[in-house]
């Protein structure tokens, strides 16, 4: 049995049923505008991405569900994560580690970051799970992140 290291990058084809269907609007709300056909076909891809973001988070003893219950919901709190997350994505040696060692290196982080080791500590896997989808192939699920682009 050929086992992948977690290190090792999980690649998977996604395809658009049609691309001129781009609106603005898919950035607000990646299902809108959609007969019920391309619904189900994206709501597919989500699902599939998720099920890739989840083996991608195994190493870390984390799940997709679980973080989606500890994400920040306050815009303060949105904004502090996107500082780290931006911080952490800028930084390859700290990826690196992240990768490495299957954890997120928090000390480092704060330091590069200037926000408290604590806080990044309460918001651990929404962090990583960020990271991981920002830099990986989940191109249905990126525009959920694209807030901590502006927000930097």
């Amino acid at each position: 049995m050929d086992m992948k290291h977690y290190s090792d990058p999980i690649d998977v084809e996604f395809e658009e049923i049609n691309p001129q269907l781009h609106t603005d609007n898919d950035i607000d709300d990646p299902l809108a505008d959609r007969s019920g056909s391309e619904r189900l076909h994206k709501s597919n891809n989500i699902l599939r991405q998720i099920d890739c973001l989840n083996m991608e988070l195994s190493p870390f003893s984390l799940t997709f569900w679980d973080i989606s219950q500890t994400s920040p919901r306050k815009k303060k709190d949105r904004i502090t994560c996107a500082k780290i997350i931006n911080a952490l994505i800028n930084d390859q040696g700290l990826m690196g580690v992240m990768f490495q060692k299957g954890y997120l290196p928090i000390r480092l982080l704060s330091r590069n970051s200037g926000i408290s080791t604590r806080y990044i500590e309460a918001f651990e896997g929404y962090i990583v799970m960020a990271s991981l989808v920002i830099t990986g192939n989940y191109p249905d699920l990126q525009p959920y992140f694209d807030y901590i682009y502006e927000e930097a």
